[in-house]
């Protein structure tokens, strides 16, 4: 795994879940137990943290200013046209 590798262990609320499958590990908050577990399962399932840290890298990549700041611009000059 290269040092640059995405791979999250999330202490989890109900609102957070959805936004997060597929892209990290969710565990309970307070659950030292859950998190120790979770990462021995990233640390031992070469797969797991392939898997990811290629959906986390995707999702990141999906929110990266390249794609954000077109939006930004848009958004400002309407405003600034009066829209």
């Amino acid at each position: 795994m290269s040092a640059s590798s995405l791979i999250s262990v999330i202490k989890h609320s109900s609102c957070a879940f959805p936004r997060m499958r597929g892209n990290a590990l969710l565990v309970p908050p307070r659950d030292a137990e859950a998190m120790a577990g979770a990462v021995r399962r990233i640390l031992t399932e070469p797969s797991l943290a392939e898997r990811l840290s290629r959906n986390a890298r995707l999702r990141a990549e999906a929110h990266g200013w390249s794609v954000v700041l077109p939006h930004w611009e848009e958004l400002l000059e309407k405003v600034a046209a009066g829209g």
